[in-house]
């Protein structure tokens, strides 16, 4: 009888065999995304912005985005060092590093009219913490995430687009106030949009004005019908 039990307590139980192969299967694709990274992703990140036409780039703007890869990278430098730019800055240097500009054909001066107009914007409630910095910090985030999990692999190029641009719009015009307040206030941001996502729709609806009012700082303006929805 003791015998039966400890044989019983040995067996495996299935459960543990199950887990034990999905173990494997994760570092066999950790392997892959390993080679995909040393392979293929390494080589078109890494474009030094100063080798090409374009924005043109402070010493002390080059050293601190040096770290732009980085959980650590300090975005009150990067602000600092470029004369409170960080968000244009962090905004271009994405764009070139995914070689962005080049596939989608973004006029550079339409890059750089949008994304000083964004700063504006940002500037514009003078919020001491939904501004432009918040904005260049959210954008370096995403860049972070999708590169040190290695989701970049299974995005397109448009989708990664999608996701920077929305990271540098997304609070676009804040107010400072919260969604409640606009509608107690009855603000007339409040009532164009029918008390829904106040602020979160104004965000999305005033960037793209930007692009639509001036053809100058339209910079998807290049992009097909389907890219486009």
């Amino acid at each position: 009888m003791g015998m039966m039990l400890k044989r019983t307590e040995e067996k495996p139980r299935f459960r543990s065999i199950v887990h034990a192969v999905q173990a494997g299967i994760f570092v066999e694709r950790l392997s892959v995304i390993k080679l995909l990274y040393s392979t293929y992703y390494l080589p078109r990140m890494y474009r030094r912005t100063s080798n090409m036409v374009g924005l043109s780039y402070p010493p002390a703007v080059i050293e601190v985005l040096k770290n732009v890869d980085k959980w650590s990278f300090d975005v009150f430098a990067l602000n600092d060092a470029s004369g409170d730019h960080a968000l244009k800055f962090i905004f271009y240097e994405l764009l070139t590093r995914y070689d962005l500009i080049n596939h989608f054909k973004i006029p550079i001066s339409a890059l750089v009219s949008f994304v000083e107009a964004l700063e504006v914007g940002y500037s514009k409630h003078k919020n001491p913490y939904h501004n432009l910095m918040h904005a260049a910090d959210v954008s370096q985030t995403v860049h972070y995430l999708l590169f040190k999990t290695g989701t970049v692999h299974w995005l397109t190029e448009l989708e990664i687009f999608a996701m920077i641009f929305a990271a540098a719009i997304h609070d676009y015009e804040h107010t400072g106030t919260t969604n409640n307040f606009h509608i107690q206030t009855r603000s007339d941001s409040a009532i164009l949009y029918n008390d829904r996502s106040v602020l979160e729709n104004h965000h999305v609806s005033a960037a793209y004005r930007l692009l639509q009012d001036d053809e100058e700082m339209n910079i998807l303006s290049n992009l097909s019908k389907d890219d486009w929805r």
